[in-house]
């Protein structure tokens, strides 16, 4: 996991390699943080991290295996974590911007809720 990454996400959502996919309830936990930059910021990347990973097992999915070179459980287990890393990678550069998007989007939201609350 590189620094810029660790750094984002703060001490204690650094998760090791062997439980490094991201869950449903990491993202609720980065939204319910707060309203603040930051956190909107977190729960976007986390959701990109999401998306990208399961876009990437289907597409892993889709590749024959040949009975040669097909290392079984240990290389899916492998390949799996290659997945995960990959995925928060990607989410955590600024070179796509779909978590720029989904941080927008999440202001928006935001932003109607407090205007509904007044």
């Amino acid at each position: 996991m590189s620094d810029a990454m660790s750094s984002a996400m703060g001490a204690g959502d650094v998760r090791n390699l062997y439980s490094g996919s991201v869950t449903k309830s990491d993202i609720s936990k980065a939204l319910t943080k707060g309203d603040d930059e930051q956190s909107l910021r977190t729960a976007a990347k986390e959701f990109t991290a999401l998306f990208v990973g399961q876009m990437m097992k289907i597409m892993n999915s889709t590749v024959d295996k040949s009975e040669f070179g097909h290392g079984g459980e240990g290389e899916e287990f492998f390949q799996d974590m290659l997945n995960d890393e990959y995925s928060r990678n990607m989410a955590y550069s600024e070179k796509y911007g779909i978590s720029d998007m989904v941080y927008k989007s999440l202001q928006n939201r935001n932003a109607a809720a407090a205007y509904k609350a007044k």
